[in-house]
């Protein structure tokens, strides 16, 4: 596996080269996701009352909703989670190979799997939110070994069980690395989160008196993290999955010796034409 500092490094290079296209395919899956949530899964939560204002038929209600917009909140952050690193997937491939694609077409080498990565996220979605329901360990052994099932359905245009598959494979002898790899990218979206909380306070309680005003910003403060980091903390583990196939870490003969990147196909020299 490759160091700490250099998954930084070409995390923050692909990052900074693709700056404007990521942050705005960012934003796009973002607001979807939220407008799906608005739309489609209200919360419909009384949050005019307290517990203790309540009954206990009252009470479980109100629990039990919250416990299902949860599970919806997160299904849908998983998905845009998935989207996104199908669609930039192929453009991590090529940039790694010294290739000089672009965005879009990444974007449209995806297309055609759309529906492949939607069901892939919905097969993890559940066998990860099943695993933390089990004590939270399996949860988390479980999203170490299927962390990279998008990429494999995008680069190796494989199914979503035959991708989940080829992920637990690739990271059977890599669980310890990636562990650190998701504590240190969770530490640092918090960290972000956190301080741009606390500013967004500081500036709604300095500059805005009116409370719709304040929701507002702080909504959109919302969105715009949401948008910075989906790349920061995606990209890592897409370098990672084509960095394990390369190394060739497995020996399992299913596993890809070599990414495919029909991005940047290298030409045919004359003496192979010849061949």
């Amino acid at each position: 596996m490759m160091s700490i500092s250099k998954l930084i490094v070409k995390t923050l290079s692909i990052y900074s080269k693709h700056l404007f296209g990521l942050l705005a395919l960012s934003l796009l899956i973002v607001i979807s996701g939220y407008a799906v949530t608005w739309a489609i899964f209200p919360a419909n939560i009384d949050k005019t009352s307290t517990y203790v204002e309540m009954n206990l038929s009252e009470q479980v209600s109100r629990m039990i909703s919250v416990v299902i917009w949860s599970f919806k909140r997160a299904f849908l952050t998983c998905l845009t989670t998935s989207l996104f690193s199908a669609a930039t997937t192929m453009l991590v491939c090529d940039k790694l190979s010294k290739g000089t694609s672009t965005l879009w077409g990444s974007l449209k080498q995806s297309l055609p799997r759309l529906c492949v990565v939607i069901l892939a996220t919905i097969s993890l979605y559940f066998v990860i939110v099943g695993g933390f329901l089990m004590f939270i360990a399996p949860g988390i052994l479980f999203y170490l070994w299927f962390v990279l099932t998008i990429p494999a359905v995008i680069n190796d245009r494989l199914g979503p069980w035959a991708a989940m598959r080829q992920s637990k494979r690739i990271s059977a002898n890599k669980l310890a690395e990636l562990f650190l790899v998701a504590v240190l990218l969770g530490a640092f979206a918090f960290a972000i989160h956190l301080a741009l909380m606390i500013l967004g306070r500081v500036v709604v309680q300095t500059l805005f008196e009116n409370q719709s005003i304040r929701s507002l910003f702080l909504i959109l403060l919302l969105i715009a993290k949401r948008v910075i980091l989906l790349p920061l903390v995606t990209l890592p583990f897409i370098i990672l999955y084509f960095d394990f196939v390369k190394s060739g870490q497995s020996d399992e003969s299913e596993i890809v010796a070599v990414p495919c990147c029909p991005l940047s196909i290298p030409k045919t020299s004359s003496v192979d034409e010849s061949n």
